[in-house]
């Protein structure tokens, strides 16, 4: 296995977590429901 795929891997792991700690301290500052409103909204585009 190439080391850059490994190194991709765990920076999309990364990302991923980021993105997660994100979305959670997200769900904190907003309304719950107004925030799963707003990701509906953006999915359905």
């Amino acid at each position: 296995i190439p080391l850059a795929f490994i190194v991709q891997r765990s920076n999309l792991l990364c990302l991923l977590i980021i993105i997660k700690s994100a979305l959670a301290f997200a769900n904190l500052i907003f309304p719950d429901n107004e925030f799963k409103d707003f990701i509906m909204v953006k999915k359905e585009k």
